[in-house]
C-alpha cells in the first residue's frame, strides 16, 4: 500500500475507532480475516463469498446495513447485479471495489459511512 493510501487508511481508522457500522462485503475468500479487519476499521460485517448468491440472505444482509461494498474481481456477475438490485430497491448506499483488496474496501465503505451524516 503507497503512503497516501496508508496515511488515509489510518485517517478513517481514527474516525471509525468510536462507532461501528454495519456493512454488508459481496465477494471475497477470507471471512475471518475480513470480519476482523472491519471490526479495526469500525465495522460490523456481514459477508458472503458470492459463490451460490441467494435473495433472502442477501436482502436481510443488506437490509441491515450502512453501505454494501462488491468486490468485483471476487464475486459473480449473478451476485454482483442482485446486491445492486437490492442496495437500489432498499435505498442502500453501494460501492463497487475494483479486485480483491479488501483495504481499499473499508476506504471507500468509510468515506460512504462518515460522510452521510
Amino acid at each position: 500500500m503507497n503512503e497516501v493510501l496508508q496515511n488515509e487508511w489510518k485517517q478513517n481508522r481514527q474516525l471509525a475507532a468510536g462507532s461501528y457500522y454495519t456493512l454488508t462485503i459481496i465477494g471475497g475468500t477470507s471471512k475471518e480475516t475480513i470480519q476482523k479487519m472491519g471490526q479495526k476499521a469500525g465495522f460490523y460485517v456481514w459477508f458472503d463469498d458470492a459463490l451460490k448468491p441467494k435473495q433472502p440472505k442477501y436482502r436481510r444482509m443488506i437490509s441491515d446495513s450502512d453501505c454494501v461494498i462488491v468486490l468485483i474481481g471476487a464475486c459473480s456477475h449473478k451476485a454482483m447485479w442482485m446486491a445492486k438490485h437490492l442496495a437500489k430497491e432498499l435505498e442502500i448506499p453501494i460501492r463497487f471495489s475494483q479486485g480483491r483488496g479488501i483495504s481499499g474496501a473499508f476506504m471507500e465503505a468509510a468515506k460512504v459511512c462518515y460522510n452521510q451524516k
